[in-house]
């Protein structure tokens, strides 16, 4: 059984609630809707990476 703390922990390592499901051992909607049963929701956030320089 999912819980709450396991499937944020899933869905920040992989970004993804889809590669977030197959760690958790359960399909795609199974965490799509125990999200939804939980009334949370996933929320994209921006990050920013220095370019590297080419040689």
């Amino acid at each position: 059984m999912m819980n709450l703390e396991q499937v944020k922990q899933a869905i920040e390592k992989t970004g993804s609630i889809r590669k977030a499901a197959p760690l958790l051992g359960v399909t795609y909607n199974s965490v799509q809707w125990f999200l939804a049963r939980q009334g949370y929701e996933i929320v994209k956030t921006a990050t920013i990476k220095k370019i590297e320089a080419r040689s």
